[in-house]
């Protein structure tokens, strides 16, 4: 599977990461059956578990239900059993599938605890049985990605061995640096952002196509700043914005002109050009939106580096455009506008990411 699809899905589907190619027929499938799962009455619930009993290896109904266990499980601690169930019955008769490629087939060491170690048992005794099995090691990979990192490197790193040629490793690999870096101190950010950067340049070495290379670059840019090469930097954000203009159609090109643009008012700031530094924050404000932003909402790290400079008109602005994208954060957006007309710098959270 694509791996742009999968994290753009998993943004979708309950998270962040990432990306939609044009789907095969298989994936359009679990893709549909996933988003059924998650709107299932209770009384299709009932009927779908009482199949199962019949048809124990019938995965779209199990697709299904494990989309439904997930979405209401937090909250219903008889679901989130038979969610735990659900997946350790898929790895032990079917870890090849493409379910685990989604969120909603991984367990958390948190949460999950017991049932977590249980599936982490059988990821590692079927890596010891299959030990070249691409399917296998992509799969258990994605599962280890948040709660055994270590893990999940050391197998993308695996992957990357036995497919040289598949730009798919090295951007997941790029993928799990950068989710590293969230919480780290300055230096140790630096030296992430790096590794983050250097696996996304091999799968942008490795790409065949201009939508792919698009694709990539704009999650580049999302993370170079922090190498602190900005001379590199600004080229990547340059030759983004210059590709996005073949890519207007196309649901990442909000992404791509958005980030581009963020990426060149940050490092103008830091050349000391302020005012070049807002026009660039006024050209991001003004992105069409895509899946990503219109769902979680814009970046605001120019934003408030500009308002420690007392830039407030220029940032409510900013927020403005914001608005005509970002319609689930309107409530947000308007109690930030309202801190800064006190001349306040709000508390923007994650959006600092």
């Amino acid at each position: 599977m694509g791996f742009y699809k999968v994290f753009l899905l998993n943004f979708l589907l309950f998270i962040n990461f990432p990306f939609l190619l044009q789907c095969e027929e298989r994936e359009i499938k679990y893709i549909k059956l996933i988003d059924e799962g998650r709107n299932l009455k209770d009384e299709e619930v009932r009927a779908l578990e009482s199949q199962l009993v019949k048809e124990p290896n019938n995965l779209e109904i199990r697709s299904k239900l494990l989309a439904y266990y997930f979405s209401k499980g937090l909250k219903d601690k008889s679901l989130r059993e038979k969610y735990q169930k659900n997946i350790i019955f898929l790895i032990k008769n079917f870890p090849k599938e493409e379910i685990f490629q989604y969120s909603i087939a991984h367990l958390n060491h948190l949460l999950d605890k017991e049932a977590y170690f249980e599936a982490k048992n059988l990821w590692l005794e079927n890596l010891k049985k299959y030990p070249e099995d691409i399917k296998i090691i992509s799969n258990a990979a994605a599962f280890f990605t948040l709660s055994d990192k270590e893990i999940s490197k050391e197998l993308y790193h695996k992957a990357k061995k036995i497919e040289p040629e598949n730009k798919e490793w090295p951007y997941k690999l790029g993928h799990l640096y950068s989710l590293e870096m969230i919480g780290k101190e300055r230096d140790e950010k630096k030296i992430l952002a790096k590794k983050t950067i250097e696996e996304f340049e091999i799968a942008l070495k490795l790409s065949k196509n201009d939508e792919d290379k698009f694709y990539i670059l704009t999650n580049i840019l999302e993370f170079i700043f922090e190498t602190e090469d900005y001379e590199k930097a600004k080229g990547y954000a340059i030759s983004t914005l210059e590709l996005a203009e073949k890519f207007k159609d196309n649901w990442n090109y909000g992404n791509g002109y958005f980030y581009g643009n963020i990426l060149l008012g940050r490092i103008s700031l830091e050349e000391g050009n302020l005012e070049k530094a807002k026009e660039y924050l006024i050209l991001a404000g003004n992105t069409p939106g895509s899946p990503k932003l219109n769902s979680f909402g814009p970046n605001m790290i120019l934003a408030k580096e500009l308002l420690q400079k007392r830039e407030r008109n220029v940032i409510i602005e900013y927020l403005k455009l914001c608005g005509k994208f970002w319609k689930l954060g309107k409530e947000k957006l308007d109690k930030w506008l309202k801190e800064i007309e006190k001349g306040l710098i709000p508390d923007f959270e994650k959006h600092l990411r």
